[in-house]
Formats: structure tokens, sequence, C-alpha cells
């Protein structure tokens, strides 16, 4: 005993480390897996060829839209009447969803499949609680159902419509043209699991994202079996296999007060390669400091790559034809993409007072060209750095009685050159503000702009409520975000009662807007 080495017992076998590396690597690589939705029975007999996939969380929606308060109204019945033209199913399911069987705890999924020759097919999978109540919904429709396969019983006869059912969901198909619906929807039910769209791990994952009230996944897959979109993807240089597998997802929440929703990119390849030269990640100019002084309705900003556009547009894409474009006008493309940094801006005071504002990345050489302009194309010099290239002003025209039968037009469209950026306006009021150094956008839009222009690739802001008087229906609404980076786009809409859902004052505005069409 004394002789004894505890290392050997201290220190595993060189077969022992070979195993303890294949478990923790095991381990780490399930731990690093996301974590996938179940797989829903209602999504197995959707092909997986299928182009679109929207998820609907019935009984969340129903409360946010306070629908038990809702049914007796005039809109709610116009609803149920649009429906049953569509589909006398939907219609029952709208007008009795607490007996009609379905859960409404569960998800309802509306799916499109797409073909050239036998028309579109759209499926609304519905998720049951009680099979035999939902049975006696449709035996309520004097229509016959009839056993089919799978433990399905099925039922056509209703117009362009077919209803299939079994203990887990019941399956209602739409045909527009091409073989009937029945027909159709009796074939989904052969669908082996594999073949699904349940087995799509994209759309499993948006399934399991976070917090929404309406998700819509739509695939790129099925547009390849369209000769159209498959010629127009080889006229960009696209093989069909970098077109596979690209997914947007979008969702919609309703909140108390406001409406959001995200589109994500699920993009790869060369696709995402391409789309990611296009754009620097954000905007770095400050334009919210040096746009002309006032309070915008409308402001956006961007940040291009203009490296990256000459590599793909001029080069890649249009194969030379935009180059010699602009130097059929005397401007070579190289000077164009150096004369510009790649920030832009937008700038809206209100239906007609607008700027656009970008970034210099070389100021002497635009400068050379203005020059060149003044000699040879007669651009009109007003101030240094302040340029006329465009008038046009003609008067009202009008009848005998003097009314206006068409406006007159009076456009004076300008350029300026201040600090490094270029603005162009047809409001020269709003370039004189920026030569008289009254720059700096205020109020609430201004507020919101700070803090997120600096940090996207896009950002869109608009406050509605000034441009009220044109349009009321611009009352409700005091703001509109959007803002987009590499993963997608974000866009938020508050509403003027922020102690109200949002679906609910949609739904009450629409009610509103018909009692006053039928005064």
């Amino acid at each position: 005993m004394e002789n004894m080495n505890l290392s050997q017992f201290v220190k595993p076998a060189p077969k022992l480390w070979g195993l303890l590396l294949i478990a923790i690597s095991a381990l780490l690589a399930s731990s690093c897996q996301e974590e996938l939705a179940p797989v829903d029975p209602s999504l197995t007999y959707i092909p997986k060829e299928t182009a679109m996939v929207s998820a609907i969380r019935l009984q969340q929606l129903m409360d946010k839209a306070g629908f038990e308060s809702l049914k007796g109204k005039a809109a709610y019945q116009e609803m149920l009447a649009e429906a049953e033209e569509e589909s006398a199913v939907l219609a029952k399911v709208l007008e009795r969803p607490s007996t009609s069987g379905v859960d409404l705890s569960g998800n309802a999924y509306i799916s499109a499949l797409l073909s050239d020759t036998t028309g579109m097919f759209v499926v609304m999978a519905l998720p049951l609680a009680d099979e035999k109540a939902f049975g006696e919904l449709i035996e309520s429709m004097d229509t016959k159902a009839v056993p089919a396969r799978n433990g399905f019983r099925i039922a056509g006869g209703l117009g362009e419509a077919a209803v299939a059912w079994n203990k887990e969901v019941a399956l209602v198909g739409l045909s527009q043209g091409g073989p009937d619906a029945k027909a159709r929807l009796e074939r989904l039910l052969d669908t082996p699991p594999a073949n699904s769209v349940a087995e799509n791990k994209s759309l499993r994952k948006s399934l399991a994202g976070e917090s929404y009230d309406i998700m819509a996944w739509y695939s790129s897959d099925f547009i390849l079996g369209n000769e159209a979109a498959l010629l127009s993807g080889k006229m960009l240089n696209y093989k069909e296999a970098d077109l596979r597998g690209q997914y947007i997802t979008q969702t919609i929440t309703f909140e108390e007060g406001a409406i959001s929703s995200k589109i994500g990119l699920e993009l790869s390849g060369p696709l995402k390669n391409d789309l990611d030269m296009f754009f620097r990640d954000e905007v770095a100019t400050d334009f919210v400091s040096m746009a002309p002084a006032g309070e915008p309705v409308f402001f956006m900003t961007a940040a291009f790559d203009m490296n990256g556009i000459n590599q793909l547009l001029i080069e890649k894409y249009s194969k030379g034809l935009v180059g010699e474009l602009l130097e059929g006008y005397g401007v070579p493309t190289a000077d164009v993409l150096e004369v510009l940094d790649g920030d832009i801006m937008l700038a809206a005071y209100d239906f007609e007072q607008m700027v656009f504002g970008a970034k210099l990345d070389d100021e002497s050489l635009l400068m050379e060209h203005l020059a060149k302009a003044q000699e040879e194309q007669g651009l009109q010099e007003l101030s240094p750095g302040r340029y006329r290239f465009l008038k046009v002003k003609t008067a009202a025209k009008k009848d005998t009685l003097g009314q206006i039968l068409e406006s007159g037009v009076n456009i004076d469209a300008q350029i300026l050159i201040k600090d490094g950026l270029l603005f162009l306006s047809t409001t020269p009021e709003l370039l004189d503000r920026v030569e008289r150094g009254e720059q700096g956008i205020r109020g609430q839009l201004a507020n919101r702009a700070s803090g997120l222009v600096n940090k996207h690739i896009f950002t869109a802001l608009g406050t509605p409520l000034p441009l009220a008087e044109w349009d009321d229906d611009l009352k409700k609404f005091q703001s509109v975000d959007a803002s987009a980076d590499r993963d997608g786009l974000s866009f938020r809409v508050e509403l003027d009662k922020t102690g109200q859902n949002s679906l609910r004052q949609l739904i009450e505005a629409a009610e509103r807007k018909k009692t006053e069409s039928e005064l």
C-alpha cells in the first residue's frame, strides 16, 4: 500500500478522457441549441411547401378586443356577413366561438398554398377542444359529413370551401380556382408528418418567440416553382440554391395605447451577404442638430455603404449599365461614390416643405462638378455654396367664372453645401434657415429622434397629428416610429388613448366611422 501512487486513481486513462470530452461536447451542444416550440398537431397536415403561415392567438385577441361587448355591434355583424361570403364555417365559429368546439386557448393557423396551375388554396387550422360540438356546428349548416382517412370526417358542398376534422384539429380549406376544395383538402389528410411545415425549424423558432397576438411567417421556397421569380433571380446572378431557405417573420402586438410590430429577417448565403453590403451599422452624422430648424412631422435617416453599393449595383447587378448612364451625363461613376459618405436624411415640415440631406465624403470634388455644371449646363449660383438647378412656374387655369380648373406650378429646386453636408429642397425657405445657421429640429419628434437615429441602419419617425386637418383618421395616431438593424425592422404606433388597448380603439373607431357614414 505504501508504494501505491494516488495519481493512478486521480488521472483518468486516455480512453476515459475521450469519453469525458464527448460527454462535455454533447452537453455544450445541447445547451447552445435554441429551444423550439413543440410540434403543433394543427400544423402537421400543412405541406412544407406552403408559402405562408400565420398564427393567431384567439383568446388573447378576444380579451383585448372586449369580445363579449362587441358581438351585438353593427361592425361585428358586418364582419360576420363578410366572413359568410368566404366561409360559412368560419362565420359560424365567429358567431358562436365559445360553443363551437374550438379550443380558444390555442393558436389558429392560416396557410397559403400557391400553384401556377391549380390556383391558391388557403387552409385554416383550428385546435379543437370538443369534437362533438364542432361536428354539431357543421351539421347545423345542412351539409353532409362523411368518414375520411386518418380518423377525419369531411364535408364539402360549402361553395368553394370544405372542412375536415378529427379529435384534435379542424381544417377549413378555401379553393380559389382549380380542383374543388374538398378534393384538395382530402389530399392534405395524407401528409406525412416529416413532410409537413410543422418540421420547419424556422417556423417553430418563430412560434416560440416573444409575446405576440398575430405572427406571419413567409418562406422563399414557394417561389422556386415560379418561372418568373426564378428568371428574376438569375438576372441578379442568384442560383436557385441561393434563394432557398430564406425566411421572413412579422409579429403584431396590440398593447395599451400602442401597436407594435417586428419584421425579422432570417437570410443566409449570398442573399444575406449582398444585403449586408448595402448598409453600414449606424448613422454617424448628427442630422438632428444639422437639419433646418423647426418641428418636422416626418424625419428619416439611413446609413448606406457606398463601396458596397458600387460592388453590387454598379458592378454585379447592372453589369456596368448604371455607370454608362451616369457617364453619359458627364458624371464619372467613381466620382459620385467618392462624393457621398452614405449617411442621408429626409425631413418634412408639412405636406409640401421637405428637405433632403446627405453627408459629403469629398466636398472639393463635388464643387468641381458644380463649377463645371455652371459653365456647361447653366447651373445658377445664388450665393457661395448655394445653387438653383430647376425653376418652373406656371399660372393656375381658371374657367370663365374664376373657378380653378388646374392648379399652377411653382418649383424652385436648389442645393446648398454647408459644413460638409449637401441639402436639396424645393422650399428655399428651408435652405435659408440652414444658410443663416438656424439649425436643429425641436419638439416631440426631435426628442424621440435623439435616442434612435444614431443607433440604427435606418430610422423613420412621424407625428401625424399636425396633418389631421387633411385627414380625420390621423387624429387617433400620436406617433409612428420605425427602425432597422441587421436582424430586421421594428415599428411602433402610439394612439391617443393611452389607457385602452389599441385593438379595442381601432374597432371602436371603425364602428364610429360606419355610424357616421350611415347618417
